[in-house]
């Protein structure tokens, strides 16, 4: 029919449907057309968007207010920006700020569904292709002081899925064991004695991200006594050396294009192009297989997520992941139905100004 279509696939795709969903997939005719909310009005490159209602979209809601997007160069001035009322809406608050505005009524958090990992170089030839010394590095940051530490409202050493996709259950989640240097093989400590390890984060990430570097630096010092150097980049560059040169430890989000635990977990394939890692296992490919070609229950979901995030952190152990996450967000409260779902999606289609 007219309103009607049809996709002949190659090969199952539980993941099809969800995958339609992302707003990179949103038709459109040209850049006159838009079909949602808001239409571009104007753009300024790296300063502002200003974007008008859409008169056309919804029935026309003709109260939707008009909005300007602020870039800000860092956290501090975004922050800035918003104190001196000069934006109404700020999308992220440092977790060192969170003690500062959490009682305020235009705090709020939102639970997010991503992965969120120090990854780990397990290409061969590279120090950390040895799994005790992954292990080691694993379970031996302090957890539960870097819960306090960001105020994270998840438990750290855990996939940071939500409980849609994988229940929270400390069965999952790396521990953190204090181990005395007779404890570890000779050979390995006199591996770690020679090392100097490399970790690289993106500068896109914010304070935070930087802070979560620092504080890894440190704990892995002080435990095991492993020297890193520490390098942020700008974006760009940060996925250049990735893909080019990766470093042997790196601070990776995979946020979710789409809703499913499928989404968090094929970067770890190894035939993906984000798998930074080096990682390759056909028994991981054929672990997450069913959730790619197969209709299955809930409960049939929670147990391949939970086996596949095990057998990546828990026995392989690519990376250490950093929890659930929960964005932490500034309002004016005169604007009412701001929406943001678990993938970090802003819906703004039924958006009130009241004064």
């Amino acid at each position: 029919g007219d309103r009607e279509i049809t996709f002949l696939l190659e090969e199952p795709d539980r993941d099809f449907l969800e995958k339609l969903s992302s707003p990179l997939l949103v038709p459109y005719k040209n850049d006159e057309v838009f079909n949602g909310p808001y239409e571009v009005v104007k753009r300024e490159s790296g300063k502002r968007w200003y974007l008008k209602n859409n008169r056309y979209f919804n029935q026309g809601n003709l109260k939707r207010p008009d909005v300007e997007i602020v870039f800000a160069s860092d956290d501090e001035t975004a922050a800035n920006l918003y104190e001196k009322g000069l934006i109404d809406f700020l999308w992220r608050v440092p977790a060192v700020d969170i003690p500062k505005f959490k009682s305020r009524p235009d705090f709020f958090q939102v639970p997010v569904s991503r992965l969120d990992y120090v990854g780990f170089n397990l290409r061969p030839g590279q120090p950390l292709n040895d799994k005790r010394l992954r292990k080691l590095l694993a379970e031996s940051v302090d957890f539960e002081e870097f819960k306090n530490m960001f105020f994270a409202l998840g438990r750290p050493g855990c996939p940071g899925l939500s409980d849609r996709f994988l229940v929270e259950n400390p069965k999952h989640c790396q521990n953190f064991e204090v181990k005395s240097s007779d404890k570890v093989s000779t050979d390995l400590n006199d591996k770690i004695k020679t090392l100097t390890l490399n970790f690289y984060f993106s500068l896109l990430g914010g304070d935070d991200i930087q802070r979560q570097a620092l504080w890894f630096q440190n704990q892995w010092k002080k435990n095991v006594g492993l020297k890193t150097h520490i390098k942020g980049l700008e974006q760009k560059f940060y996925f250049t050396e990735l893909e080019s040169h990766p470093p042997e430890l790196f601070r990776k989000g995979v946020g979710l294009n789409r809703p499913s635990c499928l989404a968090a977990l094929e970067v770890f394939k190894s035939d993906n192009h984000d798998n930074f890692t080096g990682f390759n296992s056909s028994k991981f490919d054929q672990i997450i297989r069913p959730l790619q070609r197969q209709r299955l229950s809930r409960s049939e979901q929670d147990i391949i997520c939970g086996a596949a995030t095990d057998f990546l952190f828990k026995e392989e152990y690519v990376g250490i992941p950093t929890g659930r996450v929960h964005f932490s967000m500034l309002l004016r409260p005169a604007f009412k139905n701001v929406k943001i779902n678990e993938i970090n999606q802003l819906d703004l289609s039924e958006l009130k100004y009241e004064k």
